[in-house]
């Protein structure tokens, strides 16, 4: 998960990475985003507002005021005792917790609302950020989607939504302006996979950051989304800083290509659940997930610093490394060193999952390394 607020460092790698793109002019014949506000993500938003009422997480991104979020409040209001609201409320706090990714991966695997048929395979595995689990299981999914889909028809949610269309149309237009489509042969190029089509979502209601969703057809291609903040913190950002909005990007794009190689290499990894988590035994099912996020940020991060370095210059590049190490990212140098390897022999390493491996023997060499207290 990407969150934006980096200060002064981050205005001087906006003002590089946006006179770079800039001067570069995108291969008409290359893939372009498709951006859009999706009455699917834009229905579960509405319902984690409505469940903070009732002590739900919000999934943390619903957050700050705005004058659409108390049009969100005033309409809904009848409907904010319905039992999809407290259903929902329960399993944000329940462990494992229904928030940030996982209710999005579900909606993007239905139809429209009112409707929201199932269209693509419910997967439950680390892929899909284990939906399914984090839902409580499959019959308990399928019963709060039945009542989800009583609370769009009750609601009239489709008529609220056809309402907001002017303020959902200038959501896309500010991230239309801001999101270079050579950024998808960037990351293309540099992991050496392509994936069917990439999607950016703009949700009114989330305050910032963003999060990096894949949806797998059951003739495995892939679609690719980042669910992007169009809240207050955002508007804001897109306006005055639009070269912010690329990092959100790449970040979150990033994951898609670098989480399934990350689980497809779990069993590598494994030994390195010791520098991120000093008790963790060999790691199984579900324990799996305490520590892999270490590794898995730390891998999105010095790839999307590489990129930077690449594509924008070492300049911006060597100020992330910094802004990075300062959130606690004390490693970064050496996994991007180790990256760079990778970018240096791509006739040995045609793709990152092939590099693997050795990602993955770093970081084992970095906990033997640390010092015995």
């Amino acid at each position: 998960m990407f969150a934006p607020k980096w200060g002064f460092t981050v205005f001087c790698i906006v003002l590089l990475l946006t006179a770079h793109l800039r001067a570069e002019e995108a291969s008409p014949a290359g893939k372009t985003f498709e951006i859009t506000c999706d009455p699917r993500i834009e229905l579960i938003s509405i319902l984690q507002l409505l469940s903070t009422k009732h002590g739900g997480e919000g999934s943390g991104l619903v957050r700050g005021d705005s004058e659409y979020k108390a049009e969100v409040s005033e309409y809904f209001a009848p409907w904010v005792n319905h039992v999809a609201v407290t259903m929902l409320a329960e399993m944000s706090t329940s462990e494992p917790a229904f928030v940030y990714g996982a209710p999005a991966s579900v909606m993007l695997r239905l139809s429209a609302p009112p409707e929201l048929t199932v269209v693509a395979p419910m997967r439950d595995d680390l892929k899909t950020v284990r939906m399914v689990t984090h839902a409580g299981g499959r019959e308990h999914l399928d019963r709060f989607l039945n009542v989800v889909r009583d609370f769009a028809r009750q609601s009239n949610f489709r008529a609220f939504y056809e309402e907001h269309s002017e303020l959902y149309a200038q959501a896309v237009a500010a991230a239309r302006s801001a999101a270079p489509d050579e950024i998808i042969s960037w990351m293309e190029e540099y992991y050496g996979v392509s994936h069917k089509s990439y999607s950016i979502i703009m949700v009114p209601l989330y305050g910032e950051g963003g999060f990096g969703p894949l949806v797998e057809g059951e003739d495995g291609t892939c679609d690719l989304y980042c669910i992007s903040a169009f809240g207050a913190t955002m508007r804001e950002l897109l306006c005055e800083r639009p070269g912010t909005f690329p990092l959100l990007l790449i970040h979150e794009f990033s994951h898609s290509f670098v989480n399934p190689v990350f689980f497809d290499h779990v069993d590598e990894f494994a030994s390195s659940a010791r520098l991120f988590d000093p008790d963790a035994k060999h790691p199984t099912g579900e324990k799996i997930e305490e520590w892999m996020e270490g590794p898995i940020e730390y891998l999105v991060r010095a790839a999307t610093i590489r990129l930077l370095a690449l594509h924008v210059g070492q300049e911006a590049a060597g100020s992330v490394i910094e802004l990075e190490k300062r959130r606690g990212f004390e490693h970064i140098e050496r996994v991007c060193r180790c990256i760079e390897e990778y970018e240096g022999d791509r006739q040995k390493y045609p793709s990152f999952d092939k590099f693997a491996p050795r990602l993955a023997a770093l970081f084992d060499g970095l906990y033997e390394q640390q010092p015995v207290e």
